[in-house]
């Protein structure tokens, strides 16, 4: 009994170590945008500027990276508040319907 509990205990251990390593990387996404230097750098400078309430300025950056909300939903939450604070309501309505179409849940 003590080996047979021994073998159980290996199978369970492996096939929890295999569930780990198979299933971890489903998840993955492909962040094309990202793989730029300056498309990060965009991205970072907009955040910053959206932080400092510098929206127009950071409307100019985040506008660059048009694209990234199918990977990144974080960007339509951040580009659609900076079109809205920065005074362009057309623009941001036309930008969530677009959004909508794609079916992609920002909110």
């Amino acid at each position: 009994m003590n080996k047979y509990y021994f073998f159980l205990k290996f199978i369970l251990k492996l096939f929890f170590v295999i569930n780990l390593i198979f299933f971890s990387t489903l998840n993955a996404k492909n962040l094309d945008k990202f793989n730029n230097g300056s498309n990060i750098s965009d991205y970072f400078s907009g955040i910053l500027l959206l932080n400092e309430n510098k929206y127009i300025q950071s409307n100019r950056f985040l506008r660059n990276l048009e694209g990234l909300e199918e990977n990144h939903i974080d960007y339509s939450i951040n580009y659609i508040y900076s079109l809205v604070n920065s005074g362009k309501i057309n623009e941001a309505y036309f930008y969530s319907k677009k959004i909508e179409k794609k079916k992609i849940k920002y909110f």
